[in-house]
Parts: structure tokens; sequence; C-alpha cells
């Protein structure tokens, strides 16, 4: 016992600083995001001490290569101050590229379709660069091909009884609805349905990715949307993310359940190469995420409903007092962003779900951004911003304001502008996806 007892201060000294080593260093999201949050608490504290930061710009300059070496073009390079103003760049032909920053500490990050996203490494370790008006850093990034996300039909559906949805949008028609639940990693996802039109025809296919509406999770509160959709002949799937923080893990549900689709398990008479998705709000950035991991040509169009597009804009007008939502939003959204790190040293979750920093991927996919002027939930900037950026890469998309709207659609409170939002949807998927 008295062995013990001598033994123990020696093994606190080895356990402690270890313990307190993986909470500073661990990526686990839920000790990630409660480390920023404590540590956005503590900094007016030590702000009071720390030396006046300078003024002025430098200059950062350097390549992007992948793994094996060879240049790679068009990749996005970007940096964030620590208030959220976000500076980016393009590499040349042969990789090259160079970017003005404000005097400061940075962790930039490179993108590109294709490759997993690259934060400076310094060798093994992660690198910050140090920015000093007048003058050049240099900051290489060798980018790593993506690792493959599951893309099969794995785990087993399960099929509730048949029940009707009856719309009046734009004639009466009664749908069929099925609920159903779907099996994958250990976990059972529920309250997901899925809307068929009258008939037999053999018919395209949309995935609605709609944000939680009950819990458990189900997405009949927005019944009259999906029945109304697919009463202008479409199959519609409703589902909404179940993982809480692990957004990984949501990304691989919707890409289990897009090879449901993909295989015409969840209908009959849906046609798997001709699929939509549609979301809005906050999942938004669940959509943009699943179109860089799906496999090429699995997802033909999209339509988003003011949704987000740049996290480091949102944190920017967070810092500047500038942030106006409505409640209950405004506190959870403040709280996620402080929970994410500052923009400057801590730009993971920032630029990979941000789809402004991964415009190379949306390429091939046809768009349609749709929101309303007086939203109060996702700021009209992010819709107005992520249009400008796209235009100003030749990617061709359609962008339509309702100045007058709030949110998003919601064929419950019927207005001209919500039929007129209606009837652009439905128009879009007809152009891109026909009948």
């Amino acid at each position: 016992m008295r062995s013990l007892l001598r033994r123990a201060p020696v093994v606190l000294l080895v356990l402690v600083p270890a313990a307190l080593a993986w909470l500073a260093l661990t990526p686990q999201s839920e000790v990630a995001l409660a480390r920023s949050l404590l540590l956005y608490r503590v900094e007016p504290f030590w702000r009071t001490f720390a030396p006046v930061a300078s003024s002025g710009s430098g200059m950062l300059r350097g390549t992007a290569r992948s793994a094996q070496g060879s240049s790679l073009a068009n990749t996005t390079v970007v940096a964030a101050a620590e208030d959220g103003r976000a500076f980016t760049a393009l590499s040349d032909a042969a990789g090259r590229y160079e970017l003005a920053l404000p005097a400061g500490s940075y962790v930039p990050v490179a993108t590109h379709a294709g490759f997993e996203d690259a934060p400076l490494r310094w060798g093994p370790l992660r690198g910050a660069v140090s920015i000093v008006p007048g003058e050049d850093a240099a900051a290489d990034f060798f980018l790593s091909p993506a690792a493959p996300h599951p893309f099969f039909a794995g785990g087993p559906l399960t099929f509730l009884d048949d029940t009707t949805s009856h719309t009046d949008i734009p004639q009466p028609v009664d749908v069929r609805r099925r609920g159903f639940a779907l099996e994958r990693a250990g976990v059972t996802l529920t309250g997901s349905l899925v809307y068929e039109p009258p008939g037999t025809a053999t018919l395209p296919v949309l995935l609605f990715i709609y944000p939680c509406w009950t819990y458990p999770c189900s997405v009949l509160g927005f019944d009259a949307l999906s029945a109304a959709v697919a009463a202008r002949g479409y199959i519609v799937v409703a589902y909404s993310p179940q993982r809480g923080l692990d957004l990984e893990a949501d990304m691989d549900d919707v890409l289990a359940l897009l090879a449901h689709i993909r295989a015409n398990q969840l209908s009959a008479r849906g046609n798997g190469s001709r699929v939509a998705l549609l979301t809005g709000s906050l999942t938004s950035i669940h959509v943009w995420r699943v179109v860089q991991l799906a496999p090429p040509g699995t997802v033909q169009a999209v339509v988003v409903l003011g949704g987000l597009s740049d996290l480091f804009l949102i944190r920017e007008r967070f810092e500047a007092g500038a942030l106006r939502l409505e409640p209950p939003f405004a506190e959870p959204l403040s709280t996620a962003l402080v929970a994410l790190g500052r923009p400057n040293l801590n730009p993971d979750f920032y630029v990979r779900y941000s789809p402004v920093y991964h415009l190379d991927a949306l390429n091939n996919t046809s768009l349609s951004l749709i929101y309303g002027g007086k939203d109060k939930i996702v700021p009209p900037e992010q819709t107005a911003h992520f249009s400008q950026q796209l235009f100003a890469r030749g990617i061709a998309h359609e962008v339509h304001l309702y100045p007058d709207q709030e949110h998003y659609l919601d064929l419950s409170t019927l207005n001209p502008d919500e039929l007129d939002m209606f009837e652009q949807v439905v128009g879009f998927l007809r152009r891109t996806l026909g009948k």
C-alpha cells in the first residue's frame, strides 16, 4: 500500500499531462467543440496581456500539388482571419498561387475536387504561418486523393403501411405515402417517407433532405410540399439527418439512401438514373457535402431554399455583431459558431461545410438557388454571395430572390410568392430531369 502511495505522484505526473494533451489535441467532435467554447470564454482574460496586433499585410505564396508531386491547377487556397474574414486564391496551371493577407497567424487550407481538404502541414504536424507586414511567407500543399465514402445499398429497409396524402396544388390529387426505416451502422433511421403519384409510369426521383421536424425525426411537417411535388410527376423521398454532431455519418446515411434510390429499392417506379436533391436552411450543408462525395453522375440537379454557403461569412457577421437571427435559432447558431473554434487556426469545419470553397465539385450539376429577402434564420446574403462566386467561376445556375419572403417554401401558408417559388422548383426539375 505504501508503495502504491509513493508511486501516486509519479503516476499523476504522467497521467495529468497526457490527459491535458488529449483534451487539447483530440479531434473527437464533442471534446473539440467543448474545448473551443472554453477557450472563447477565457479569451478576454488572456488578451489583456497579449501584445498589440500588427497592422498592414503580407503575401502568402506557394504551390499546390498532389501527393505524387504533380501540379494541381485551379486549387482553391483559403485562409481566414480571426474575425472570420476569408481570403482566397486559385492556383495557376503550374499549381502556383499567391494570397495577400492581413498580418496575423493562419492555418490555410487547400481544396480541390477529388482530393481531401488539406490544411497546411509541416511534415507530419499541422502548421500555421505568420504573416508579417511587407514580407512574404511560404506554404506548399500536398493533397491526397479523397477517401471513398461507402456507396452501397447496405442495411435492410422496413416499410410501413400505405397511407394517403392529399394535395390541391395545382389541382386535387391523392398521393400514395409510405413510411420506411433504414438500418445503417448500427442505427435505425426512422421517420422517412416515400411519395408516389397515381399511375404506373416510371418517374425521376427527388430526394428531400429536411431539417428534423420533431424527435424522433419525422418529415411529416413538410407533407404538403412533398405531396405537391410528387403530384407533378416525381417520386419523392423525404428524409431528415439523425446523427447529431456526427455530420460525416449523416453524409454516409444519405449516400446509402442514394444507393437504395439508384437500385430502385424505395419505389419500383423510380428512375434511379435521374435524381435531384432538394433542401433548405441548415441541412443545405448536408446536400452540398453529399454532392462532393457521391460518385460522378449520381445527382443530376440540386435545389436549395434559403441555404448556407459560407460559414466564414457567418462567423464574420457574428464577430461584428451584425448577425441578426430570429429566436430560437440565434442562440444555438451563435454557440455552434463559437464551438467551431477561431477560424484562422481552426478552419477545417468552416471549409469542409462551405460549398463556396468547393465550387469545382459543382461543375457537372444543375443548380437552382432560391431565397427570401427577409429570411431571419439564414442570412439572405449567403445565397447572394454564393451566386456571385458561381458567376465568377463561370458555373451555370439559376437564382431566384423573393424580397418579401422569409425563410423558404412552405405550402401550409400559401401566398403568390410561395406559389411562384413552387412553380420555379417544378420548372427547374422539368428542365433538368424531365418527367
